[in-house]
């Protein structure tokens, strides 16, 4: 029988085995999952007596690949972090044995502040330490300052001289190449009174030449004589700036030496029996000695930050760094195997061309989220759709989409607190979407796909009167047809344009 109506229904008793074709047991499986759909079984559903996009179902194996890089990724960010940690556990080691040095020179110092309020000789040596420490810093500040210009003017003079010199170097070879010139004309003069043509293109050749060299030879002595006068104008400035430079240099070198020698007789002055081994180091380093409370409170302060680094890493700061070396060459070891194994490289190509079936992925979605929602509005719903990846390579096939439902102008409502109505009719609609999204021109429902708890009469009835008008005003359905085969009960009413069958199956 031949149906030509755009609406039909076919009531009779119809079995699943009887409507392999309409996919039921896919159907059925699938809507099992809502709100939370396969992804791999959604696009199965979709792919199969689809004439269009036969390769929606690789995003699958993108999926995974992506999942795979994700992994090597993880693994990569672990490696780094490792490695951050080792780093900083290094830095902080060094950090902490300056700051151990800096201590025992504050206790060197201490010391000899303490040893100060018992000595008047050791009190005299101590200031005049201080002293020289002042003047040192006060040389060293000065030769800061004054090096810029005094290298600077250095430099200038070094060029000059070396421009000077080259200048003279050239002019000494082109006055040797006029000469040779000059030679050869006299030779070609003396040859023969009579003058040949080729002899005399030869000589004024030769003369060409000549007045060229003579001319380079005379820009060569300006510029000699250029060079001269600056490196004139230079000299005086050059010789006061080195002497004053020279001066500070050695009037520093002088005062470290008396620092040297002040320190040495402190070392004689002061009981050094009296000084534990940790203190008595850098004895000969201590160029200034400062009140009692001051050294006092830099200790504390270092003491402190000791304290800090130590028990941010106790176990590597407290046994002789032998477990830090340990961890470093274990996690060595594990890097050049790392590197050696895991790493994969990917066909860029490949990625590019899954990468545009994703992208192909997303419009079929968007595409089915709006079809869904014209239907679904017309009973005040509407459905938004997430993306779940799962990029754990051995679960990328558990990637899902993810139907959130909210009802208009209302909040958000999940899919178990819909009223039977709502989910008969969203169950429906959801086939018919992706029945039509195959670009099929008759599309074939039966309500054998929902569940028997669902199985209403009356909110199917409701459903088929609500969807029609949209069948018939959406620009992608209107020139679809529908049939519904209904099976297990019969539908009491005549609905308008809707031509009706009865068969009998017995």
């Amino acid at each position: 029988m031949e149906i030509k109506n755009k609406f039909n229904i076919i009531q009779g008793k119809f079995l699943s085995q009887d409507l392999n074709q309409l996919q039921l047991g896919n159907y059925i499986s699938l809507l099992d999952d809502i709100p939370k759909i396969s992804l791999e079984k959604l696009l199965i559903l979709y792919k199969k007596n689809s004439n269009g996009l036969k390769n929606l179902i690789d995003n699958i194996n993108f999926i995974e690949i992506i999942a795979k890089y994700t992994q090597i990724t993880q693994k990569d960010i672990e490696f780094l972090d490792k490695y951050l940690s080792f780093l900083e556990s290094c830095i902080s080691l060094l950090k902490l044995n300056q700051l151990n040095l800096e201590k025992k020179k504050l206790k060197t110092e201490l010391k000899i502040a303490q040893e100060r309020n018992k000595s008047a000789e050791i009190a005299t040596k101590i200031t005049l330490l201080n002293k020289l420490n002042e003047s040192i810093n006060e040389y060293h500040t000065r030769l800061k300052l004054f090096e810029e210009d005094f290298f600077s003017i250095k430099n200038q003079k070094k060029m000059l001289e070396l421009n000077l010199e080259n200048f003279k170097k050239t002019q000494i070879i082109l006055k040797k190449e006029q000469k040779d010139i000059f030679n050869q004309i006299n030779i070609l003069t003396r040859e023969e009174e009579n003058q040949s043509d080729n002899q005399n293109k030869k000589i004024s050749t030769l003369r060409k030449n000549a007045k060229i060299l003579r001319n380079k030879i005379n820009n060569l002595k300006q510029k000699i004589e250029n060079s001269q006068y600056k490196l004139n104008q230079n000299m005086p400035k050059f010789k006061e700036f080195d002497k004053i430079y020279h001066n500070l240099k050695e009037n520093l070198e002088i005062d470290k030496k008396k620092m040297k020698n002040l320190q040495m007789e402190l070392e004689e002055v002061i009981d050094l029996d009296k000084l534990d081994e940790e203190t008595k180091y850098g004895l000969k380093e201590l160029s200034y000695i400062r009140p009692i409370s001051l050294i006092k409170s830099s200790i504390n302060n270092i003491t402190k930050e000791i304290i800090k680094i130590e028990s941010y890493n106790h176990k590597y700061f407290k046994n002789e760094n032998d477990l830090l070396i340990k961890d470093l060459e274990q996690f060595k070891s594990n890097l050049d195997d790392f590197f050696s194994k895991e790493l994969e490289e990917f066909d860029i190509n490949e990625l590019k061309s899954k990468i545009k079936s994703l992208n192909k992925l997303g419009i079929w979605l968007y595409k089915f989220q709006k079809l869904l929602n014209e239907f679904l509005e017309t009973i005040n719903l509407k459905i938004s759709i997430d993306f779940f990846f799962n990029l754990t390579p051995n679960f990328a096939r558990n990637s899902q989409i993810i139907i959130n439902f909210k009802r208009v102008k209302e909040e958000a409502v999940i899919y178990d607190n819909l009223t039977t109505p709502e989910k008969v009719f969203f169950i429906i609609c959801f086939y018919l979407t992706i029945e039509s999204l195959k670009n099929k021109r008759n599309i074939i429902f039966t309500n054998l796909i929902i569940p028997k708890d669902y199985n209403k009469k009356g909110s199917i009835f409701r459903t088929l009167t609500k969807i029609m008008p949209v069948f018939n005003e959406s620009p992608d359905l209107k020139e679809k047809s529908l049939t519904f085969l209904i099976s297990g009960f019969k539908l009491s009413k005549d609905i308008k344009n809707v031509q009706l069958y009865n068969i009998n199956n017995t």
